[in-house]
């Protein structure tokens, strides 16, 4: 079976609702046209694609919507076994204008190995700001079960003061210290952290449903 333009358009022209869109646009920041459908949809097409013979050639298409965008993205977790999946999310990550196009696709991803590891520890020593979150996002879905000094390593290398990357670093270390609380507090403790990733840091600790109030009142005084 293959997939066609048409059948990408036609999924859209069904699916599109404009309360939802005009909803989406308060936390999404993309160039791109939105058309206000459902992330569950899309992750549904993007799985349906994944089944047809032409799924590979989706991700070359040129983008015209957010949706299109989205769609590439999460086809990305589903080829992720591919000899030539590298050279898919080095374009896909060109194509990313928005948190949300970066982290979908990210955690649809799920490999262990050590060739993606490195490939996210690249990302995140790079200067692309969407790259780097795409790094630090990798390695918070996959592999916060690396040796803390693994992790140390990375992080030591992210450039600090963009906010998507400085808002990625702080999810990571959240995610840390609901998984792995010495980690966390290794980290916190030897990372050269600026005052802004801190900050965000203790809100996302706050603000976790993973994290008691003890160590939630620790992180805090941890991170002042």
């Amino acid at each position: 079976m293959l997939y066609t333009l048409d059948d990408l358009q036609k999924f859209i022209n069904k699916n599109r609702e404009e309360k939802y869109r005009d909803f989406i646009k308060k936390n999404v920041r993309t160039s791109y046209k939105l058309n206000g459908v459902r992330m569950p949809l899309i992750k549904s097409q993007a799985k349906l694609i994944s089944k047809c013979d032409n799924a590979r050639d989706v991700l070359d298409w040129e983008c015209e919507c957010y949706e299109q965008v989205a769609i590439q993205g999460y086809l990305l977790g589903a080829l992720s076994r591919r000899n030539d999946f590298f050279e898919l999310v080095d374009i896909y990550i060109k194509r990313i204008d928005d948190w949300s196009l970066c982290d979908g696709a990210c955690c649809a991803v799920k490999r262990k190995d050590d060739e993606y590891f490195y490939k996210c520890k690249d990302y995140a020593a790079s200067n692309d700001e969407w790259r780097v979150r795409w790094g630090l996002v990798g390695i918070m879905t996959n592999f916060c079960d690396k040796d803390v000094n693994t992790l140390l390593s990375v992080l030591e290398k992210v450039e600090q003061g963009k906010y998507y990357v400085d808002m990625a670093l702080a999810w990571l270390l959240q995610v840390l210290a609901a998984k792995y609380r010495d980690k966390a507090e290794f980290l916190i403790k030897n990372l050269r952290l600026s005052e802004d990733v801190k900050k965000m840091t203790a809100g996302k600790i706050r603000d976790s449903f993973r994290i008691d109030s003890n160590q939630k009142s620790y992180f805090r005084d941890l991170l002042k």
